[in-house]
């Protein structure tokens, strides 16, 4: 048998494999990568140490500071480890250096996953970070029963995230030992994960405390969802293959709006309570995301971060790590500095120390700027260094005396008041701590003489304030009117002068109290004066000169009986006019009233006779039926009339007298009725009878009578010679003078020429000289240099005539008027887009808005937003901008005010004074703050009047010792009397003190 040949099994492989490089550190794993509960970085650094049994301190002096750039001094890397350790899980230059040297010394490729160094292209670095450690003690626990590794998760330590997500409570920030209450540091010498560094007390806890309740379930519910949208977006890290961009925002944001069509961006943000400049941050991409703000604007716009932020074409598929393309930035991030040798650095040493830079740099300054330490540039180069440090000394004391003799010059001067030191600092460009630092007797001066300053205006402010005290006006002036004749605020006054001040407000106040009664007295008057009607409340306001609110809130009874009086009227009113209804419904007047009459019978109008509509509708439907009625009765007998005529059929005059009817009402009413009238009369003419053929030519030779044509031609002709004498103007047409003589044109110039022709020419003269007239007055009104120019219709009004007129007879004169106006409007056009746009590029603060701007042009805004539509939005949406800027400067006010404890706690009122903002205002706008300064205030007014009326008990009691004492009963007008002050006992505490102390003293029982 032959021997078989070997071969080597498929699965064997026999490459020689090739050893992992050996990392300094141990290659611990961390915690949680591609999960929302991924570990934070200085988690991991704090487990690393404690795997080593190394203190931290000794960890990073002597294995990760050596590893970071030459520019970070020992300090700085002691200071960022131990202070600022918080930014190690953030976005800044730090970071960046610590993951690099712990994967170098680890020899881990996936620890920037620890940190939020991935997002720092889309993130701000503001209100990103927490400065000291939140966990939940809920989580601790269970992780400890369960023998699970406790760590702190990435997700605690983002300032937005105040909730955990996965218990639904508050994280913690303090440590639960009462005797400590420390907060607890990210990073600390010898700290172990979970427990206090101070007190080692254990931070978790088996029971959920209460504090989710004083969220409130909306509040609650944002910050559930935003800790698990934060969470989506951590576990997602490690599957992305390319950095983040703000275009992707940009682009969901564009996407978002695109499907809301009818919606800006403006109107958009203000339905979801946004600040529209955020928005338009997130569309133009001008800056990077603040994450709390970002996470608040997908709340209310109800998107996913997570896809907002993420690009689903850079993550994927399996949902692996992959860190290539992290390693491509930290490659580009991480490339060494070429290092500067001797001479370069001397060159530059020189090149500064010849410069003229002002000021000139100091020597850290200068070490920055060639990446390197003071003490080496000292150690390497001392002369160059000294004369670094000597040009910056020497620049610095002649600036010291520039600011001396600036401050002496402003002392020498007689400006009163001088600046505030702050001023001052700010004109010399110094800070304050430099003037106080250097020049303490010139501050110190200062201060003196604006300390006098200030004592002689106090002293000038009493005197101007005792004079009017003294002066006993009549009325008394106001306090806001003394503060504005006086040039001070009410708190000036009422905080240095408190008994002028009370002074003058008890005399106001006594003045006000015998205003107010007069006011009652003349107001019973009018009431008992029983006028009928009764006046209204408007009425007796504008009699009494005040308003009707001023009356309701002082005399309410008053006004009550007056209501009630004025309600029994109207109802006795009422009746009466029902009463005369039913009465006018009972009678059977013919022609029944219409409603109208019957308004002016019971002088009322037909408004409140509209209180009984089934009366008034009865009236009608009577009346209307009324009507009815008569126009069938009419109707019958014009067909009566046309039927039953003898010889020629009636006239529509004949008609009308028949039927007592005037012409117009009949042929509006049976239109049929008179053109079939007119036709029969017009049939009648066509169609002559024998009869009418010899009655026409009877009258024809009557009419041909000489005798009486020649007196009626001799009676026109007077006629005629008296309207040609008449000097009537305007002087009458011969149409008119034929029509008032009963004739006709054609008539009067046929037979009386000259006199007609008189009467023609008269009447074209006049027309002429008026034509002229009108036209030299229009040439004026173009001569003239009105501003504005008057509109044609306005002109046609002002001669007394039509603008259609004056357009037939005078179209140039008509076409320069409406030419002239239409330039003018055009100029006005131009200059109010010009005064719109001054005003938009104006840097006026605050800025105006479209209200002001049309009142400043004299426009209406409806006119301004109709002609200017682009230029009015810009300007509403600046004041808006502005509006929301002041909006969120006054809310910092506030919360400012409830975080200061000021005592006494300021009232609302007092906050809007020191502001300059009005009381409604904030009660508008910021009702929850508000609220809680009332309240603090009311709480301290409380304690106040307590403390108060424990003052007063015990002076009230003194007092009744005292008046026992010198041999007189205490009575409440004796001890009134020995009081500093006088009180009276309406209280039932201070009678209460009285009776304890005449019980102490055995006179009552």
């Amino acid at each position: 048998m032959a021997r078989e040949e070997l071969t080597v099994c498929e699965l064997w492989d026999l490459t020689q494999p090739i050893p992992a490089p050996h990392s300094r550190l141990y290659h611990l794993e961390p915690i949680g990568i591609g999960t929302m509960y991924v570990e934070s970085l200085t988690s991991y650094l704090t487990r690393l140490a404690h795997a080593h049994a190394l203190p931290l301190g000794k960890l990073v002096t002597h294995e990760i500071a050596p590893l970071l750039d030459q520019q970070y001094t020992p300090e700085a890397v002691k200071f960022v480890f131990s202070r600022k350790s918080h930014v190690l899980n953030g976005i800044s230059p730090w970071t960046a250096r610590a993951i690099f040297a712990l994967e170098k010394l680890t020899g881990r490729n996936e620890l920037s996953f620890l940190t939020m160094w991935i997002f720092n292209t889309v993130l701000s670095i503001c209100c990103l970070m927490r400065s000291v450690q939140a966990w939940c003690p809920l989580c601790y626990h269970e992780w400890r029963q369960a023998g699970q590794r406790v760590y702190t998760p990435l997700l605690w330590a983002l300032q937005a995230i105040t909730v955990c997500p996965h218990h639904n409570q508050p994280l913690h920030v303090r440590c639960p030992n009462q005797a400590c209450q420390a907060s607890v540091p990210f990073l600390a010498a010898r700290n172990e994960i979970g427990y206090c560094p101070r007190c080692h007390c254990w931070l978790g806890s088996a029971s959920p405390t209460p504090d989710a309740v004083t969220l409130g379930q909306a509040k609650l519910e944002q910050a559930i969802w935003q800790a698990k949208a934060t969470g989506e977006i951590l576990a997602a890290t490690p599957s992305l293959t390319a950095s983040l961009s703000k275009e992707r925002v940009a682009q969901v944001m564009a996407a978002y709006l695109e499907s809301r069509p009818t919606e800006s961006a403006e109107s958009l943000a203000c339905s979801v309570g946004l600040p529209h400049n955020r928005l338009n941050s997130y569309l133009r991409k001008t800056d990077t995301l603040r994450f709390d703000l970002w996470l608040d604007s997908c709340w209310r716009l109800n998107l996913s971060p997570f896809h907002t932020l993420v690009d689903p074409e850079i993550i994927k598929p399996d949902g692996q790590s992959d860190i290539s393309w992290v390693q491509r930035i930290r490659a580009e991030f991480d490339a060494p500095s070429q290092p500067l040798d001797s001479v370069e650095i001397q060159q530059i040493l020189t090149a500064i120390s010849v410069t003229d830079e002002k000021p000139p740099p100091s020597l850290n300054e200068v070490a920055r700027r060639v990446k390197r330490s003071a003490h080496t540039l000292q150690q390497h180069f001392p002369e160059l260094c000294d004369v670094i440090v000597e040009r910056q000394q020497a620049y610095y004391q002649a600036d010291k005396r520039r600011v001396q003799r600036a401050l002496e010059a402003i002392l020498n001067t007689e400006q009163d008041p001088l600046p505030l030191l702050k001023e001052l600092a700010q004109q010399l460009g110094q800070s304050e701590h430099f003037l106080r630092r250097h020049f303490p007797e010139l501050c110190c001066a200062i201060r003196e003489r604006r300390r006098a300053y200030h004592k002689a205006e106090k002293q000038r402010t009493q005197r101007e304030l005792e004079a009017v005290v003294e002066a006993n006006e009549n009325p008394p002036p106001t306090m806001r009117e003394v503060a504005q004749q006086l040039e001070r605020s009410e708190d000036f006054l009422y905080s240095h002068f408190p008994e002028l001040c009370h002074t003058l407000t008890q005399r106001q106040r006594v003045y006000s109290e015998a205003e107010q009664q007069r006011m009652r007295d003349e107001f019973e008057a009018i009431l008992n004066a029983n006028e009928n009607p009764p006046p209204t409340l408007g009425e007796i306001a504008q009699r009494l000169d005040r308003t009707d609110g001023w009356l309701y809130r002082c005399f309410p009874e008053l006004c009550r009986t007056l209501t009630e009086r004025q309600r029994a009227y109207y109802e006795a009113e009422k009746l009466r006019v029902r009463r005369g209804l039913e009465a006018v419904l009972d009678t059977n007047e013919t022609p029944p009233p219409t409603l109208d009459e019957v308004t002016r019978r019971l002088e009322r109008s037909e408004k409140f006779l509209r209180h009984f509509p089934e009366l008034c509708d009865a009236i009608v439907a009577r009346r209307r039926a009324y009507q009815e009625s008569e126009k069938s009765r009419l109707q019958h007998a014009w067909e009566a009339l046309l039927v039953n005529h003898g010889g020629s059929p009636p006239s529509m005059r004949e008609v009308a007298q028949q039927l007592e009817q005037p012409v117009l009402r009949l042929r509006y009413l049976f239109p049929d009725l008179y053109r079939a009238t007119l036709a029969q009369r017009r049939v009648r003419k066509t169609k002559p009878s024998s009869q009418d053929c010899v009655a026409d030519q009877q009258k024809t030779v009557k009419k041909q009578s000489p005798a009486e044509l020649e007196i009626k031609m001799l009676q026109l002709r007077q006629q005629l010679e008296t309207t040609v004498a008449a000097d009537e103007m305007p002087p009458p047409t011969l149409r008119d003078v034929a029509r008032r003589l009963g004739s006709d044109s054609s008539t009067l110039c046929r037979h009386f020429p000259d006199l007609s022709q008189a009467i023609v020419q008269r009447s074209r003269t006049y027309q002429e000289a008026e034509k002229l007239h009108t036209q030299h007055k229009l040439e004026a009104i173009l001569a003239s240099n009105e501003v504005p120019p008057p509109p044609l219709r306005e002109v046609a009004c002002r001669l007394g005539s039509s603008s259609t007129t004056l357009s037939n007879r005078f179209p140039d004169l008509c076409q320069a008027i409406v030419q002239r106006r239409k330039d003018y409007q055009e100029a006005e056009k131009r200059h109010i887009q010009h005064e719109l746009q001054a005003s938009l590029t104006s840097n006026q603060v605050p800025p105006p808005s479209l209200h002001v701007v049309a009142r400043q042009l004299e426009q209406t805004e409806a006119m301004l937003c109709h002609h200017f539509p682009d230029l009015c939005r810009a300007i509403v949406e600046q004041d808006q901008a502005y509006q929301q800027v002041e909006k969120q400067d006054i809310q910092c006010k506030l919360e400012a005010v409830l975080a200061d404890e000021e005592k006494p706690a300021p009232s609302l009122r007092e906050v809007a004074r020191r502001f300059g903002y009005s009381y409604d205002r904030l009660r508008k706008f910021f009702p929850e703050l508000c609220q809680c300064i009332s309240a603090r205030y009311l709480a301290d007014e409380k304690v106040r009047s307590a403390q108060k009326m424990e003052q007063r008990r015990a002076e009230i009691r003194q007092a009744t010792f005292e008046v026992w004492q010198n041999g007189s009963y205490p009575s409440l007008a004796r001890v009134s009397s020995w009081l500093s002050k006088p009180i009276r006992f309406w209280k039932s505490e201070l009678r209460i003190a009285w009776h304890e102390a005449l019980h102490e003293l055995g006179l009552s029982e």
